[in-house]
C-alpha cells in the first residue's frame, strides 16, 4: 500500500539505528570490562606478590632456606594463590622454589616493583618483580598471571546476550511499525480531509486534530489557516463577481439602449452629443464602481496590497479636509479640530479614502448652508476621529443596514451614489484594527467616530 511505504521506512530506520545503538553499547560493555578486569589483574598481582615478599621478608630463617635449600622440584602446588603462579629466585637468579611453568621467564631481566607485560605460547601475561634485600643474599620473587583472566566468563555472558538480541531486534520492529502508525495517523487525517475538500471543494472544511503543540499540530494549524485563507479569497471573489454583475447591470443596459438610440433613431447632432454624454456619465459609474470593488476585494483578501506605516495623522486629516472645502456646495462650511503630531500605523491611501467618503457623504446628504466637524484628538484608548454634520441624517429602521453594500435608504435614493461608500468606510477601519460607531437622528444630523491604536514611542 501506498500509505505504508512512509510508515515501513521509519520502522526500518528505527531497527537499524536500534540495532547499530546495540552493536555500540556491547562494544563498549566489552571494552570497560576488559579494561576493569586488566585493572583487576594488576591489582590482585601486585597484592599477591607485595604480600608474600612482606611474609619473607620479616623471616630470616626462611631467607636462608630459600638461599641453601635445594627444593625448586618439590611439590609446588602452593605457588598459585589467587590466580598468580609465585616464583623465588636467588641473587644469581637461580631457581630456589616455585612453579616455574615456562623456561622463557629465567631468561627475562628482573626489574624491582615493574609490571610487565609478555606474551608466551600467543598467551598474554602480567609479570611483577620484588626484590628482598638481605645481608647474607638477595631473594627475587616473581609474579605471572593471565592478562586475560575471567574474559571467558563475560564473553560466554554477553554471548547469551546476543542470543536474546534477535528477539528484542524482532519486538523492535513491530513496537517500531506500531508507533510510526500511532505518530503518523495525524497526517493521514491531514490527508484525508485535504483530499475531501479537493474532492467536494468544501473550503469550510477543517482539520480536526488534538492540540497537542507538536509538529503536527503545527501542520493542521498551518492547512487550516490556508483553507481559512482560501475560503476567504473565493468568497470575496464570488461578492465581487456577483456585485459587478449586480450593479453593471443597468449602466450597460443604458449604454447599450443610447447607442442603439443613437445609431438607429436619431440623426440630429444636438440628440447625438446627449447620447454620447449618457454614455459617458454611464461609463465613469461603471469605472468607479469597478474600482471600489476592487479595493474593497483587497482589503478582504488582504494581500499587502495595502501596507501599513507610520503616518502624520494630523497632516494627513488636514490635506484632506483642505481638498474637500474647494468643492464644498450648497453653502455648507467645515469646521476642522485637529491636534497636530498625532501618529498612527495606517495606509495613507485608504486613510485618505475612508475620510474622503464620509465628507462626500456629509456634502451629499447635508442640509443646505448646514455645517461639517472634522475632530481629531489622541486618547488613552487610541486615536479618535471624528465626523459630524447636521444633515437630513438617518432612520432608526435604517441604520442597521448602512454598512450592507448597496444598500441605500429611502430618503437618499433620490441623491447620487453606489451605496458602497460606508460599506468601504468599515473594511477599511476594520483593516486597520479599528473601531467605527455611529450615532444619527433622521432630519437633525450624523456622527461617525473611529478609533485607531496610536504608535507608542520607543524606549
Amino acid at each position: 500500500m501506498k500509505g505504508s511505504k512512509f510508515k515501513i521506512r521509519i520502522t526500518i530506520w528505527f531497527s537499524a539505528a536500534l540495532f547499530i545503538m546495540c552493536l555500540l553499547m556491547g562494544a563498549v560493555i566489552v571494552s570497560l570490562y576488559r579494561l576493569k578486569m586488566e585493572n583487576s589483574v594488576l591489582d590482585n598481582l601486585q597484592v599477591v606478590i607485595d604480600e608474600c615478599a612482606k611474609m619473607i621478608d620479616g623471616e630470616p630463617e626462611l631467607q636462608q632456606i630459600l638461599r641453601e635449600s635445594e627444593i625448586a622440584t618439590a611439590d609446588n602446588s602452593g605457588f598459585l594463590q589467587d590466580d598468580v603462579f609465585l616464583m623465588i629466585y636467588r641473587e644469581d637468579k637461580s631457581r630456589a622454589c616455585g612453579l616455574f611453568l615456562y623456561e622463557e621467564l629465567d631468561s627475562l631481566p628482573f626489574d624491582d616493583r615493574q609490571l610487565q607485560k609478555i606474551e608466551i605460547d600467543h598467551a598474554g601475561f602480567w609479570l611483577y618483580d620484588r626484590y628482598i634485600d638481605a645481608e647474607e643474599g638477595g631473594l627475587w620473587i616473581r609474579g605471572l598471571q593471565y592478562s586475560a583472566a575471567e574474559m571467558g566468563d563475560i564473553l560466554y555472558t554477553l554471548r547469551d546476550v546476543f542470543l536474546v538480541f534477535p528477539f528484542v531486534l524482532i519486538l523492535a520492529l513491530l513496537g517500531g511499525y506500531w508507533l510510526a502508525g500511532r505518530f503518523l495517523r495525524p497526517v493521514a487525517q491531514i490527508s484525508r480531509t485535504a483530499e475531501e475538500i479537493r474532492q467536494n471543494g468544501d473550503l469550510a472544511k477543517r482539520i480536526e486534530i488534538k492540540d497537542t503543540g507538536d509538529e503536527i499540530s503545527a501542520l493542521a494549524r498551518t492547512f487550516n489557516a490556508m483553507f481559512h485563507r482560501l475560503e476567504k479569497n473565493f468568497e470575496a471573489e464570488r461578492k465581487f463577481a456577483s456585485n459587478a454583475s449586480h450593479e453593471l447591470r443597468t449602466p450597460v443596459s443604458v449604454i447599450l439602449a443610447q447607442c442603439e438610440y443613437a445609431l438607429s433613431d436619431t440623426d440630429d447632432t444636438e440628440e447625438l452629443k446627449e447620447a454620447l454624454e449618457v454614455v459617458q456619465r454611464q461609463g465613469y459609474r461603471m469605472s468607479q464602481l469597478i474600482e471600489t470593488l476592487l479595493i474593497l476585494t483587497r482589503i478582504e483578501q488582504d494581500t499587502g496590497y495595502y501596507p501599513l506605516e507610520k503616518v502624520n495623522v494630523s497632516e494627513l486629516t488636514e490635506d484632506v479636509c483642505r481638498d474637500r472645502r474647494l468643492s464644498a456646495e450648497r453653502g455648507i462650511t467645515m469646521e476642522t479640530e485637529i491636534k497636530t503630531g498625532v501618529t498612527a500605523e495606517i495606509n495613507p491611501q485608504l486613510f485618505r479614502l475612508m475620510l474622503d467618503n464620509l465628507l462626500q457623504n456629509a456634502y451629499r446628504y447635508g442640509r443646505e448652508n448646514g455645517w461639517i466637524k472634522v475632530i481629531l484628538s489622541e486618547k488613552e484608548s487610541g486615536i479618535v476621529l471624528k465626523v459630524a454634520d447636521n444633515g437630513m441624517g438617518i432612520g432608526e429602521k435604517d441604520l442597521p443596514h448602512i454598512w450592507e453594500r448597496f444598500y441605500r435608504a429611502d430618503n437618499s435614493r433620490r441623491k447620487k451614489g453606489m451605496g458602497l461608500g460606508l460599506s468601504l468606510v468599515q473594511q477599511i477601519v476594520q483593516y486597520h484594527q479599528g473601531r467605527i460607531t455611529v450615532s444619527s437622528t433622521a432630519g437633525e444630523g450624523t456622527e461617525f467616530r473611529i478609533i485607531f491604536e496610536k504608535v507608542r514611542d520607543e524606549k
